[in-house]
């Protein structure tokens, strides 16, 4: 066979680990390399589609190939290959086209065994065709499904979106924040030339040591739970090879400079899965970042992450959402009762519970948006008692013929709190939730101006008015469809979810005294009298608060089902109204949360989650 680019003996150790060829004795080992043939991918490449005629089995000597399958209209990942694994065994047995697909997720080299030549070594050597039998059972006796999931995120790399940009502190400081965790590598050019031999970090796939590259760098991620490539300068050799090998291609910028063309990130195009975030970079005494929406627009990017490099928590948050482990928080409305959600915010800072993600609905999503914004607690509550007593927009009636009180009061309130940041601009990711009558379905805001959000979101149906959208669309109280919106959390696939719901299951009964529906000024004369004894009766706005959230009674008892931490602070002797009572709500909430959530995080970060380990530079 050729001497795969003068690697033989590596092709032969490779081959004699692997569970199709590992039983042979060495003479027949040499017989079947002499059968094969070399192939390399770059990564993104496909090897073969479905559909296509199964006419070779293809082994990995390095990199990585993943498998997928469309079964009507959905892909699915059947499995990911690496070092030593073979793939295309089934065509090649049966004779049929190709039940899935195959490409490389990182640059590969590969050996290609023909169908002829399979045949013939099937019959020169039957311990080859007995070992496909016993790889082939195996495949039969998995449960369907169980590989049905890619790897999780294990390589990053990071590119400038701006000329200045501090990439190097950022990969510094990411690789020391997942180094924490797990093993983990940081590769860049100077790393590489010192390591292998001048110019290798920019060798090109022409040249003759090409495949002693990709061949450490394959051993980089074998033996790292994460490997950071670092490629601060753009438009390069290695920079496109670290693009190839990502799982997550970072663009790093400093907020506050000047972009590169929209679109067109220094590196080149990442391949279609590997998913594209921006970094902005932040100076450390940044109140608020701005203007994100300007770094947003024309990019195709999944994700974005403000940080602040003197910030530990900051490089520790943005680990955490690239590696799955993100804590994310959804807040239930509930009017004043929502305060209670401040306490549990408060407790969480005292466990040591980092939140990573936040978002909410009506009273929920403000507090959410306030948090995610960089408020303090205290400054938290400070604000909310001030603007709620101060502007009292449930009170500021109006005509009764779209709604009882007018919106002017809530934004004014709402502007005083938050100016004209957007959703975007917040240090964490953050969303609120409103329903949009017209169209009969949730909307999630994420981005653009935070003020108008807030307001879809808490517009009581016929206590405040609908807040009227693009196209004339109508939007009222996320709580009419999803009171408790932690299904829109991205926590990431190891990552935790806390609910905190501050609706009671029970709530506005009528004095048991009342046989029947009493008048209205029967109503008002009880509670003008002060001689009487009070017989409550649900207000008008108290029955369409209470009418807006019913529906989504059961999502929110799913949410508590599913979520990894629920709390309920008990919080219904507080009327929804009483926006007074801030201080004792808040106080309710972080008495009732405190210890269950140690608790919880101590059970969390007690389990062992892999090898503490110092950062490795190679």
């Amino acid at each position: 066979m050729p001497d795969l680019l003068g690697h033989e003996a590596y092709a032969q150790q490779v081959l004699s680990s692997t569970a199709l060829f590992g039983a042979l004795d060495p003479d027949a080992l040499a017989s079947v390399m002499g059968e094969l043939e070399p192939k390399s991918l770059e990564g993104g490449q496909v090897l073969f589609r479905q559909g296509d005629p199964g006419d070779a089995l293809y082994v990995v000597l390095s990199g990585r190939l993943r498998v997928e399958r469309t079964d009507r209209g959905r892909e699915r990942v059947v499995r990911e290959v690496g070092r030593g694994e073979s793939v295309g065994e089934l065509a090649l047995l049966t004779g049929a086209p190709r039940t899935a697909s195959a490409r490389a997720v990182r640059d590969a080299e590969l050996l290609r065994l023909s169908r002829e030549r399979f045949e013939a070594l099937v019959r020169a050597h039957p311990l080859v065709a007995m070992a496909l039998t016993r790889m082939l059972a195996g495949w039969l006796a998995t449960p369907a499904g169980a590989a049905g999931t890619a790897a999780g995120v294990s390589t990053v790399a990071l590119l400038a979106a701006t000329a200045d940009a501090p990439v190097s502190r950022v990969a510094r400081s990411l690789a020391a924040a997942l180094a924490a965790v797990r093993p983990t590598a940081r590769l860049d050019v100077s790393a590489l030339d010192a390591r292998l031999w001048p110019g290798a970090a920019h060798s090109t796939r022409d040249e003759v040591r090409y495949p002693e590259l990709a061949r450490w760098l394959d051993e980089q991620e074998r033996l790292h739970a994460f490997v950071v490539y670092e490629a601060d300068q753009p438009d390069t050799e290695w920079a496109r090879r670290a693009v190839r090998h990502a799982d997550v291609v970072l663009y790093v910028a400093r907020a506050d400079r000047a972009r590169l063309p929209p679109g067109a990130p220094a590196g080149g195009q990442s391949r279609e899965w590997a998913s594209r975030e921006l970094v902005l970079v932040h100076e450390d005494d940044t109140r608020t970042p701005t203007l994100t929406e300007h770094w947003l627009t024309g990019w195709d990017v999944a994700r974005h992450h403000h940080l602040r490099l003197g910030r530990i928590e900051d490089m520790a948050r943005l680990a955490r959402r690239l590696t799955g482990r993100a804590v994310g928080v959804a807040l239930s409305g509930g009017g004043a009762r929502g305060f209670a959600h401040i306490g549990v915010l408060r407790a969480m800072e005292e466990a040591g519970i980092p939140v990573d993600e936040i978002g909410g609905t009506s009273m929920g999503a403000i507090i959410a948006a306030q948090y995610a914004a960089g408020y303090s607690i205290d400054e938290m509550v400070a604000l909310n008692r001030e603007c709620w007593l101060k502007f009292k927009p449930h009170r500021a009636y109006t005509l009764p013929y779209m709604s009882l009180v007018t919106e002017r009061q809530g934004e004014r309130m709402l502007r005083r709190m938050f100016g004209g940041a957007c959703l975007e601009d917040c240090w964490l990711e953050c969303f609120s939730c409103a329903t949009n009558l017209t169209r009969a379905e949730l909307v999630v805001h994420r981005r653009g101006p935070v003020v108008p959000a807030l307001l879809s979101s808490s517009a009581i149906p016929g206590v405040a008015p609908p807040i009227v959208a693009e196209h004339g669309e109508l939007l009222v109280d996320g709580g009419v469809l999803d009171n408790l919106p932690a299904g829109h959390l991205h926590a990431g696939m190891d990552g935790a979810v806390i609910a905190s719901d501050t609706s009671p299951e029970v709530d506005i009964q009528a004095d048991p005294s009342y046989a029947v529906t009493p008048s209205a000024w029967r109503v008002v004369a009880n509670r003008l009298n002060p001689f009487a004894r009070r017989r409550y009766f649900p207000s008008i706005f108290e029955v369409l608060s209470r009418s807006a959230v019913v529906a989504s009674a059961r999502e929110s008892r799913r949410v508590r089902d599913a979520a990894d931490v629920y709390l309920h602070p008990p919080v219904s002797e507080f009327g929804i109204f009483e926006f007074e009572r801030i201080d004792e709500v808040v106080d309710v909430g972080h008495a009732y949360a405190l210890e269950r959530l140690r608790t919880w995080w101590r059970s969390r970060t007690g389990a062992p989650v892999g090898r503490r380990t110092t950062q490795v530079m190679v």
